[in-house]
């Protein structure tokens, strides 16, 4: 199985170790699609995160003075002191968004492996014929299905 919590953002988004009755199962298909684009995000976020430590940038800081300078002086508050204010909770607010997306990656690989555990037999297949239509419907038939899972059904339709 691969070392699925050593995962650093920016490399190559890890594999599960998914046993073959299972990759083609639409919940797993899912939840893969999920993990995948909230790895995405993190990815994105985190490249960003060096220029967020460099602060407001210097013409951002200029806007903010020309916008806001005359109350600032009003009410006697240093801009410098405002400014740090501002950087320190935009840097808070984005080190709890990158660690939310680690706990949601985490949590779908989690529930990814428990779903992986408790199937047997792999997806359940159903196909049925009506005129010249074949239907095949896939359904997860792990016997671990936690309640926060919507049960996905994935349809093939083909013409004869």
């Amino acid at each position: 199985m691969s070392n699925f919590y050593s995962f650093e953002p920016g490399s190559e988004l890890p594999q599960l170790d998914i046993p073959d009755q299972c990759r083609n199962c639409p919940q797993i298909q899912i939840l893969e699609e999920d993990r995948k684009l909230h790895t995405e995000m993190l990815a994105h976020m985190t490249s960003h995160s060096e220029e967020l430590m460099d602060g407001m940038p210097e013409e951002a800081r200029q806007n903010f003075m020309e916008a806001n300078g005359d109350v600032l002086g009003a009410h006697n508050l240093d801009a410098g002191q405002i400014i740090a204010m501002i950087e320190a909770s935009v840097l808070q607010n984005h080190g709890e968004t990158l660690n939310e997306l680690e706990e949601k990656i985490k949590a779908i690989g989690d529930q990814i492996l428990l779903l992986t555990a408790g199937c047997n037999d792999g997806t359940l297949k159903m196909r049925a014929q009506k005129g010249s239509n074949i239907f095949t419907a896939s359904v997860c038939a792990s016997e671990i299905i936690p309640s926060e899972c919507i049960t996905s059904v994935k349809i093939n339709r083909n013409s004869i």
